[in-house]
């Protein structure tokens, strides 16, 4: 078991359970999941987690995007984007956030661990 954890922001409820059981199946501990930005960030705040995995498209007055700025304005979390959306509007707008990665729903276990371990890496200057 690792001392790594992620927090989950998904709207979809299926997928974020499916998510937490992916993460704790891999050995991760699990913050969330939250549906919202406002959630998110209070969560980011409270949790300090290690990772965010974060869905582009979530419920509430902001999207995933807006919502990572708005992390990125107050913690040095990095953030992994999850999306069923690949257009490429959607795809330039996030890249101005600087994301660790980037994650095409549906998700496969394999590509899930080794987009956190990659990003985690990156953010802690291992790679």
């Amino acid at each position: 078991m690792t001392d790594t954890k992620i927090m989950i922001v998904e709207d979809e409820a299926v997928i974020a359970m499916l998510l937490e059981k992916l993460l704790e199946v891999s050995g991760y501990a699990v913050a969330g999941p939250v549906a919202n930005g406002e959630d998110a960030i209070r969560l980011a705040g409270s949790e300090s987690p290690d990772l965010i995995l974060m869905d582009i498209r979530i419920e509430g007055s902001m999207d995933g995007i807006d919502t990572t700025i708005k992390i990125h304005e107050q913690y040095d979390i990095p953030v992994v984007f999850l999306t069923a959306h690949s257009d490429s509007d959607t795809y330039e707008r996030a890249m101005k956030t600087e994301p660790y990665g980037f994650l095409l729903k549906p998700l496969r276990r394999d590509e899930l661990k080794s987009a956190i371990d990659t990003a985690i890496q990156k953010h802690e200057g291992s790679l």
